[in-house]
């Protein structure tokens, strides 16, 4: 608690009643401070799981917002997904290589491609290697549908590319890959 130097009212050190418009020098630094002096507080332990938290939300965001951003495209963000994963692949890829590349069940993965293929977009081939696991590729629709996302992912990304520093996302790559490996089927979680 910290008193606002306008009121000499006590306050939470995250809530000021004054209007933004209003905020006193001393309240904004205030503010500055606890947040900072929390920041410094925390753990590796707390950090991490502060990562984890940060990215089940954008999780969930991106799933609403890809939803909407590929909608356009008679696409959903689950489709989106394993469209991906079919065109990235270097070969054909079962269900089990689409769910691992992407990181979801196979059961999610079967229901995208049930009507995925239904829609026409993706075309399953015969597996020779094991017969009821077939292969999946994208049909000359399902790759333009994909490609059109693509092209309008990729304006969006140079859009908001300026907000992040390369060191940042730097970071952020080795971070998230790090935890990935922590988590996945060779980590120790």
């Amino acid at each position: 608690m910290f008193a606002c130097a306008s009121t000499l009212q006590y306050r939470s050190p995250f809530v000021c009643r004054h209007s933004p418009a209003n905020l006193t020098t001393s309240c904004l630094l205030r503010k500055l401070v606890v947040n900072l002096r929390r920041e410094l507080a925390m753990t590796k332990s707390d950090k991490l799981t502060a990562v984890a938290l940060s990215v089940f939300r954008l999780n969930g965001l991106l799933i609403e917002w890809g939803n909407t951003f590929a909608g356009p495209h008679g696409l959903t963000s689950a489709r989106w997904q394993v469209l991906g994963a079919i065109s990235i692949a270097p070969d054909a890829p079962n269900i089990p290589q689409i769910a691992d590349t992407m990181g979801i069940t196979r059961q999610a993965v079967l229901k995208q491609i049930n009507v995925l293929t239904d829609e026409g977009l993706v075309l399953s081939l015969p597996n020779p290697a094991h017969k009821r696991s077939p292969l999946y590729a994208l049909t000359p629709r399902g790759e333009a549908a994909y490609q059109a996302v693509v092209e309008q992912w990729q304006r969006h990304v140079r859009d908001i590319a300026g907000d992040f520093s390369s060191s940042d996302l730097d970071a952020a790559l080795r971070v998230l890959s790090a935890m990935s490996g922590a988590h996945g089927q060779d980590g120790h979680a």
